[in-house]
């Protein structure tokens, strides 16, 4: 809810493009955010497409995120946003068990600059999520290819040892 309260900052009917929706949380969560604006939501996977519908209609905001499958990628250099929200797949459960993750290596579908450099040319305002051990070194080269020179880090703990999983808050 914050991350979306932060990109519709300075007014309402905002366009946001989630260009990684999956199952559609991010978008929706953007829609109820900003009952005046309009989500344009793409993904590769139909399936998933399909999912994101379904919680779409689950949460009453279908009427305002328009549901594309397609590839992100080739579709962000034609589209003019007021904001994107990067959500890209970087791993799985383990992600965190190899070091340093490298935005250069380890990033799907491609490259993670490549991704933020697409994102930059839809939308002034971007938004994007990364792993918690994303190389600091490169979130500052981030910083530095975007029009504004600056980034906000943001950190979220998920797991605690009150959550189960037996892992102390890094």
């Amino acid at each position: 809810a914050h991350m979306a309260a932060r990109l519709t900052r300075g007014g309402h009917g905002r366009l946001v493009v989630d260009p990684f929706c999956g199952c559609g949380g991010n978008a929706i969560q953007q829609a109820v955010s900003d009952p005046t604006g309009a989500v344009l939501a793409i993904d590769v996977d139909p399936h998933k497409v399909a999912m994101a519908r379904h919680n779409a209609r689950l949460y009453g905001v279908q009427g305002r995120i328009l549901f594309v499958v397609g590839d992100a990628l080739s579709l962000l250099p034609r589209i003019r946003a007021d904001a994107v929200v990067l959500s890209p797949p970087w791993g799985g459960i383990d992600y965190d068990d190899s070091g340093p993750f490298d935005l250069s290596r380890d990033m799907a579908p491609c490259c993670g600059f490549r991704i933020f450099e697409a994102a930059c040319a839809a939308a002034h305002a971007v938004a994007y999520y990364l792993p918690k051990n994303t190389n600091r070194a490169q979130i500052a080269q981030l910083a530095a290819r975007h029009a504004s020179r600056a980034c906000e880090l943001q950190r979220v703990v998920r797991h605690t040892a009150a959550s189960g999983s037996g892992r102390k808050p890094t």
